[in-house]
C-alpha cells in the first residue's frame, strides 16, 4: 500500500502516519511518514506544500483496516502560535518495489494505480531416504489486472503429491480453476482426489465442486450494517451524532438480520431535529441509497435519509421495495427503501440517518426507530435500467458439489462407501449458503441473512458392511425451496439393515413439509411383521378394508375407540395386605370417556388371631405417572361382587389396574380372603 498527504505549516513541523487497525477496531501499529519542516508561508500556494508518507508498505497479517493520521507538531521553541494546513490525503494500492508516488484522486474504496501481471510458476519437491520417499509438484498459471474501475483475475492451480514409506502410501491431486472480476463476479471449479493405504487399510476419496456467483457493488459507507460497535462506544464505528434535540439517544441492540447489532434511536420530543451521520467520498454519476429501518413507535414524519441535504429519501412519502408508502399499522417488520440519485461533483457527501429533519418540509413526530442498514454505492447497469426500487438483489449464485468416499479396514473387518451430491441455486440479499464445499470463498465473503430465494436438491447414499454389526444400505434425498425464512421441503429416506443375529429391517420415510402443514408416510418391516404410518389429512378414492382393530380419537360421539376384556387368576389377600390383579392399557384422546367394570367372588376365612375390617376391590388409573382411584367396592363374605363406573382420563396412554386390599380391625391377622372368578372390562368411546 501507499499513503501520503500534503502539508503547509507555520512555525511547526508536520508529519503523516498510517495506523493499522486490528479485528477489535483498535490501532495496534503505526507507520511513520517523513517529517517536514515549516513552509514559512501561508497555505495559499499549492506549490509550497510538502508531502509526507511512504511510497510502499506491506500490510500486517492482523490488519483489517488502515487509518491515515495527519499531525502538526509542537510550536518551535521561542516562537508564538503555529498553524498547519492539510491537503489531498491519500491511501491506495502500490506494487512490489514501486518507487514513485501514485496520482491523487478522490477516494472511493477503488484502487488508483493500474497494474497487470501474468505469471506461470512450477515448484517441484522430492525427498528420498532409507525410510520414505516424497514427491510433489505444484503448477500455477495466474493472470491479474488491477485498474481504477475494475480488478480481474484468472488462476489455474494444480497440485500433485505422492508419499510412500514402509507403513503407508498416499497419493493426492488437487485441481482448481478460478476466475473473478473484483469481489462481484466469481466462478470456481475444484477437484480433489485422494488415495491412501496402509498395510491393512485403504481409503479413496473424490470431491468435485463448481460454483458461480455475482454480488452487487460494495458500499462507500463504512460499517453500513453497524456490525463494528465496541462495548462502551456511543455510536457504531465510523458514525457520530448529527443533532441531538429533545431527549434523543441511541442504543446498541441485537439485529438478528445478518449483523450482530442495529441502531435503536429514540426521541420522545416533537418538532426537534436529531440523527447520526458519517462522511463518504463521492464522484459524479448515478448512486444508489439502500436503507433498512423499522418504526417501532410513533410515525414516520420527519424520518429518512439525506446526502448533505441535497439528495433526499423521505420515509413518509417514498415507496418501499414492496410498494408501501407512509405509515402502515398492519406492517410492523423492518422495511427497505432503495433510491437512485444523479450525484454531482461534490468530492464528499454527508450520509445522514435522520430521526427527525425539517428539510423534508413536514412536521417531526416523536418516534422510536431501529436502523439495520444504510448503504450508498455506485449504481450498476441494473440500477440504471430501473431494476432498483423494485427488488434489491445483491447476490446470485449456483453451486454443484459431489463427494465420494470409500474405506476398507481389514483388522476391524469394516468396509464403507458414501456418495453425496448437492445442487443449489440462490438469489439473495447477500445470503450465505450452508453448502459445505472446499472452496468456500463466497461463503466467507457473503454473510447476511436478510431475504433470500434458495432452491436446493441433495442426495446422499451410504453402504456399510461391518463384521461386528452387520450390513447397512441407506439413501436420503431432499428437495428444499426457501424465501425469507419460509421454506418447503420434501425428503425421502430408505434403508435396509441386517445384523449378525439375523434380524432384518427395511424402512421408507417420505415427508412433505411446508411449515404450516406437514404430511408424512412411513413404511417399515422387521421379523415381527410390517407396518405403516400416515400423517396429515387424507382422501381415499375407493374402498377401505380393515382386518384388524381401529383406534382413534376422531370418531363420531359414542363410537367405541378401545376395549379390553380380561380374566385373571384367583387371588389370596392376606391380612392387611394388597394384591394386584388384572390390568389393561388403552390410548385416549382429550374427548374420551371410559367405562370400567369388574366382577369377582370373595370368600372370607376367619382366624382366632384377628378379624378383618373389610376387603376392597379398587380400580386405579395410571396416567403420566399419576395414580388415581376411579372405582372402589367393599366385599361381603362369600358374596359375588359386580360394579362399574365412568372415567374421563387425560389424553395419551392410560393403564387401569385392579387391586385387592384388606384392612385389619382387631388382632394381628391370621385370616385371609380368597378371590376368584375375577373379570375386568374396559370400554373407551368418544364423548
Amino acid at each position: 500500500m501507499q499513503f501520503s498527504a500534503m502539508f503547509a505549516s507555520h512555525r511547526a513541523d508536520t508529519q503523516a502516519f498510517l495506523g493499522w487497525v486490528g479485528p477489535d477496531g483498535v490501532i495496534f501499529e503505526f507507520v511513520n511518514g517523513n517529517r517536514n519542516t515549516a513552509t514559512d508561508k501561508f497555505a495559499n500556494d499549492p506549490n509550497l506544500f510538502k508531502r509526507s508518507g511512504v511510497v510502499t508498505v506491506h500490510a500486517p497479517l492482523r490488519a483489517v483496516a488502515a487509518r491515515l493520521l495527519m499531525r502538526k507538531n509542537d510550536t518551535y521553541e521561542g516562537q508564538g502560535d503555529s498553524y498547519a494546513w492539510f491537503w489531498r490525503p491519500y491511501i491506495g494500492a502500490a506494487r512490489e518495489g514501486q518507487n514513485s508516488w501514485n496520482d491523487w484522486s478522490p477516494g472511493n474504496a477503488r484502487v488508483v494505480q493500474v497494474a497487470s501481471d501474468a505469471r506461470v510458476e512450477s515448484k517441484f519437491t522430492t525427498l528420498a531416504d532409507a525410510d520414505r520417499a516424497i514427491g510433489q509438484r505444484i503448477d500455477s498459471v495466474v493472470a491479474d489486472y488491477q485498474g481504477r474501475d475494475a480488478n480481474t483475475n484468472a488462476r489455474v492451480d494444480g497440485q500433485a503429491t505422492a508419499l510412500a514409506d514402509a507403513k503407508q502410501a498416499l497419493g493426492q491431486r488437487i485441481d482448481t480453476v478460478d476466475a473473478s472480476i473484483g469481489s462481484a463476479v466469481d466462478a470456481k471449479a475444484q477437484d480433489i482426489t485422494t488415495a491412501y493405504t496402509t498395510a491393512d487399510q485403504a481409503l479413496g476419496s473424490r470431491t468435485s465442486t463448481l460454483e458461480a456467483s455475482a454480488t452487487g457493488g460494495s458500499s462507500n459507507v463504512k460499517n453500513d450494517r453497524f456490525a463494528l460497535w465496541p462495548d462502551g462506544q456511543t455510536y457504531p464505528t465510523a458514525w457520530t451524532v448529527w443533532q441531538g434535540g429533545g431527549n434523543y439517544r441511541v442504543e446498541r441492540t441485537i439485529a438478528e438480520m445478518g449483523s450482530p447489532y442495529c441502531v435503536r434511536a429514540l426521541n420522545d420530543s416533537p418538532d426537534v431535529e436529531s440523527g447520526f451521520y458519517q462522511t463518504i467520498a463521492s464522484l459524479p454519476g448515478k448512486w444508489v441509497v439502500e436503507v433498512t429501518a423499522q418504526n417501532s413507535g410513533g410515525n414516520l414524519q420527519g424520518a429518512g435519509v439525506t446526502l448533505s441535504g441535497i439528495y433526499n429519501l423521505d420515509f413518509a412519502s417514498e415507496p418501499d421495495t414492496n410498494g408501501y408508502v407512509g405509515d402502515r399499522t398492519d406492517y410492523t417488520p423492518p422495511r427497505t427503501w432503495v433510491k437512485v440519485f444523479d450525484v454531482g461533483d461534490h468530492g464528499t457527501l454527508n450520509v445522514h440517518a435522520m430521526q427527525g429533519w425539517r428539510g423534508f418540509n413536514r412536521g417531526i413526530s416523536p418516534k422510536y426507530m431501529k436502523w439495520y442498514r444504510l448503504s450508498v454505492r455506485p449504481a450498476g447497469p441494473g440500477d440504471i435500467a430501473g431494476v432498483k426500487n423494485a427488488v434489491d438483489v445483491t447476490a446470485v449464485s449456483a453451486r454443484v458439489a459431489n463427494t465420494e468416499n470409500t474405506l476398507a479396514d481389514l483388522p476391524n473387518r469394516y468396509a464403507a462407501a458414501a456418495r453425496t451430491a448437492t445442487i443449489e441455486a440462490q438469489l439473495a440479499y447477500q445470503q450465505a449458503s450452508g453448502l459445505s464445499n472446499a472452496i468456500g470463498a463466497v461463503d466467507g465473503r457473503v454473510t447476511d441473512t436478510t431475504n433470500a430465494l434458495v432452491a436446493r436438491i441433495e442426495d446422499r447414499a451410504t453402504a456399510i458392511a461391518d463384521a461386528k454389526a452387520g450390513a447397512v444400505a441407506q439413501t436420503v434425498s431432499q428437495l428444499r425451496a426457501e424465501y425469507n425464512g419460509t421454506s418447503a421441503t420434501v425428503s425421502q429416506q430408505a434403508g435396509a439393515i441386517v445384523n449378525l443375529q439375523g434380524k432384518a429391517t427395511a424402512y421408507v420415510r417420505l415427508v412433505a413439509d411446508a411449515g404450516g402443514g406437514r404430511a408424512a408416510l412411513s413404511l417399515w418391516s422387521d421379523q415381527y411383521g410390517g407396518a405403516w404410518s400416515l400423517q396429515g389429512n387424507g382422501l381415499i378414492d375407493g374402498d377401505l378394508t380393515l382386518t384388524g382393530s381401529l383406534n382413534t380419537g376422531k370418531l363420531a360421539p359414542n363410537a367405541v375407540t378401545a376395549s379390553a376384556a380380561l380374566k385373571a387368576q384367583n387371588a389370596q389377600v392376606n391380612a392387611n395386605a394388597e394384591v394386584g390383579s388384572a390390568s389393561a392399557t388403552i390410548i385416549t384422546s382429550s374427548s374420551s370417556a371410559v367405562r370400567i367394570e369388574y366382577k369377582c367372588l370373595a370368600s372370607y376365612y376367619a382366624s382366632q388371631g384377628g378379624a378383618s375390617a373389610g376387603c376392597y376391590g379398587t380400580v386405579v388409573r395410571i396416567a403420566n405417572g399419576v395414580e388415581t382411584a376411579v372405582l372402589a367396592v367393599r366385599f361381603g363374605s362369600n358374596t359375588f361382587t359386580n360394579d362399574w363406573a365412568y372415567d374421563f382420563p387425560p389424553e395419551g396412554q392410560v393403564t387401569y389396574v385392579l387391586r385387592f386390599r384388606d384392612y385389619i380391625a382387631t388382632g394381628s391377622g391370621g385370616y385371609y380372603w380368597s378371590v376368584s372368578q375375577i373379570q375386568l372390562g374396559i370400554l373407551g368411546f368418544k364423548r
